[in-house]
C-alpha cells in the first residue's frame, strides 16, 4: 500500500510541472515577445505552402527563416494540416480567407506549437524518473529527482515556448535512458535498445544540433562492454560492436538532417557567436558560444 502511494507521487509531480507551465500558452499572443519561435513554426507553413518537406530544394525560401534543424517543424507540419482543414470545415471560408486570417493572427499556431512543447517537458521529467530510478533503485530518489528536474529555472523557462530546446532534450532524455538499459545486465535485446538509441539521439540533433551528450553516452556504452570481461580483443571488438549499433543509426539521421536542409547548419555555424559583428566565425564559434551559455545557466 505505501508503495503504491509512492508511486503516485510522480503523478502528482507531472501534474504540478503542468500546472506551472500551462500559463505560458498564452503569454504575449497574439504579439510574439519570445525571440526564434517564428522559426519552427514559420518553417512548418512554409512547407505547408510550398508542399515540400524538402527545404534543400528551395533554399531561398528556409535558409533565411528556418535556421533550426527541421525535424521540429515536421512535427509541426503533422499538427498544423489538420487544424487547418478543421478551421476550414467549422469556418466555412475558403482556405484563401482562413489564410488571410491566420496572417492576421496566427495564434492558434502558437498554441499548438507550445502545447506540443509542455507534453515534451512532461515526458522528459517521466523519463528522468526513470533514469533515476534505474541507476539508485530506489522510488523515492527517483521522484525527487524528477520533481527537481520539473522545476529546475531552465527547463521551466523553455518548457512553455515554440522553441527546439525541450523537444530536443526530450529526446536526448529518452536516448540517454536506453543506453542505460541496454548496458544493464542481462538483457538479451541490448542490441535492439542502442539501435533505437541512436535513433533517438539522431532525432534529438535533428532538432538540436547541440548534441554534446553523445561522447558521454559513447563512453557509457564502451565501459558496460568491457565491464567484468577481460580486455581480450574479442571482447575490444565486442564494444566496438555495441558503439556502433549506436553511432551508426544516430550518424545516418544527422546526415540527412544535413543534406535535407544544409542552410541550418552553415547558418549555426557562420552566424552565431559573441563576437560582433560576427567577424571571423568559424565551425566551432556557435558551440563555444552555446557552451558558455549552458554553463552559465
Amino acid at each position: 500500500m505505501i508503495s503504491f502511494s509512492i508511486r503516485k507521487l510522480i503523478i502528482i509531480v507531472l501534474v504540478v510541472a503542468f500546472l506551472i507551465r500551462l500559463p505560458g500558452i498564452f503569454y504575449g499572443l497574439p504579439y510574439h515577445l519570445l525571440a526564434d519561435e517564428e522559426a519552427n513554426i514559420y518553417g512548418a507553413l512554409k512547407m505547408i505552402e510550398l508542399k515540400t518537406i524538402l527545404p534543400v530544394l528551395h533554399r531561398a525560401d528556409f535558409d533565411g527563416l528556418l535556421y533550426y534543424p527541421p525535424i521540429l517543424a515536421y512535427i509541426y507540419t503533422v499538427l498544423f494540416i489538420p487544424a487547418i482543414g478543421i478551421m476550414h470545415m467549422v469556418s466555412g471560408y475558403s482556405l484563401d480567407v482562413i489564410k488571410d486570417f491566420l496572417i492576421l493572427n496566427p495564434s492558434v499556431f502558437w498554441y499548438i506549437a507550445r502545447s506540443l512543447s509542455i507534453f515534451f517537458s512532461l515526458a522528459g521529467i517521466y523519463i528522468v524518473y526513470r533514469i533515476g530510478k534505474h541507476l539508485f533503485s530506489d522510488e523515492k530518489i527517483a521522484i525527487i529527482t524528477a520533481f527537481l528536474y520539473s522545476t529546475s529555472f531552465l527547463e521551466t523557462s523553455m518548457a512553455n515556448t515554440a522553441h527546439h530546446w525541450t523537444t530536443g532534450m526530450f529526446f536526448a532524455l529518452l536516448s540517454a535512458y536506453l543506453v542505460l538499459k541496454a548496458t544493464a545486465n542481462n538483457v538479451d535485446n541490448s542490441r535492439r535498445l542502442l539501435v533505437f538509441a541512436g535513433l533517438t539521439v539522431g532525432v534529438s540533433f535533428g532538432i538540436s544540433f547541440l548534441v554534446f551528450y553523445i561522447p558521454p553516452l559513447v563512453l557509457l556504452i564502451a565501459y558496460y562492454s568491457l565491464k567484468d570481461k577481460n580486455k581480450t580483443r574479442a571482447s575490444c571488438i565486442g564494444a566496438m560492436k555495441s558503439i556502433l549499433y549506436f553511432l551508426v543509426p544516430s550518424g545516418f539521421i544527422a546526415l540527412s538532417v544535413l543534406v535535407i536542409h544544409p542552410g541550418a547548419f552553415s547558418f549555426q555555424a557562420l552566424h552565431t557567436g559573441d563576437i560582433p559583428p560576427h567577424s571571423g566565425e568559424y565551425i566551432f564559434s556557435f558551440i563555444i558560444y552555446y557552451m558558455r551559455a549552458l554553463w552559465n545557466f
